[in-house]
Parts: structure tokens; C-alpha cells; sequence
């Protein structure tokens, strides 16, 4: 089997070989000047280049970034337990809220990327909007259920 260098590796080397395929089709069947047969081939060489580089890092970043674990909470739960209170709108204009709630469902979820942690779903978190309380206070309501 290959390794996952040499498989990077065979991957560029077939994107050299169908640049240089399309390179030989353009210039047998088609009658271009030549500065239109530099300017397609470097097209399609950048756009190869660019889904080999796609590729490649979206093999990297899903093997790397783990996904969403269970809804249910680890044994070390008290050490990586975070919750994301919903953000405060203080713009005085209630049709604004949205932007914090964004933010809120934002952080959420960049947070539940870390591996080992539970993170409290958003919802719950939106039960806690607009409500006057504190972050001990919300930590000690989620640990009697």
C-alpha cells in the first residue's frame, strides 16, 4: 500500500499527466496561435493544480478534525465542560437579536470541534436568553439534570 506522502505524491503525478493529455489534444486537433495554446494550458494547469490542492487539504481537515460526538456527556465532564450563554443584544433595536444568536450557535458549534470536550447544544443554551442570570448559576441548573 502507499503511504499517505507517496498517494500526495501519485496524485500530483497524475495531474502532471492530464496536463500534459490536454496539452497534446489541444495542440493536435486545434488550431490555435500559440500564446491561446500557453494560455489554455496554463488554465488547466492551474485548474488542476487547484483540485489537487482542494484535495488535499479537505483530506487533511477531515481526518483531523474529528466529528460531533455524542449528545451524552464524558466521565470527566467537570474538567471540559463548557456552555455558551447566549449573547446579549445592547444595540436597543430588537431586530438585531439575530446577530447574537448567530454568534451564539457560532461559537457552539467551533467549540464542539474540540475533541474531549462536551459542549452544551446551542438550544439549550437559548433557554437561558434574555434571562438574568449568571454563568455559576446556569452551571449549577445544567448539573442537576
Amino acid at each position: 500500500m502507499y503511504s499517505r506522502q507517496g498517494k500526495q505524491s501519485w496524485c500530483s503525478h497524475l495531474a502532471a499527466a492530464a496536463v500534459i493529455v490536454v496539452t497534446l489534444i489541444a495542440l493536435a486537433f486545434v488550431r490555435l496561435p500559440v500564446w491561446q495554446t500557453i494560455a489554455t494550458i496554463a488554465s488547466v494547469g492551474a485548474v488542476l493544480g487547484g483540485l489537487a490542492g482542494f484535495w488535499n487539504a479537505y483530506a487533511a481537515v477531515k481526518k483531523s478534525v474529528p466529528l460531533s460526538g455524542s449528545s451524552k456527556a464524558p466521565a470527566t465532564a467537570s474538567a471540559r465542560s463548557v456552555l455558551v450563554l447566549p449573547f446579549h443584544n445592547h444595540t436597543g433595536d430588537a431586530s438585531q437579536a439575530y446577530v447574537g444568536d448567530g454568534l451564539t450557535a457560532s461559537v457552539t458549534a467551533d467549540l464542539s470541534r474540540i475533541r474531549d470536550a462536551f459542549i452544551v447544544n446551542a438550544a439549550t443554551a437559548f433557554a437561558y436568553k434574555d434571562k438574568p442570570i449568571t454563568a455559576q448559576q446556569a452551571g449549577t441548573d445544567l448539573c442537576r439534570i
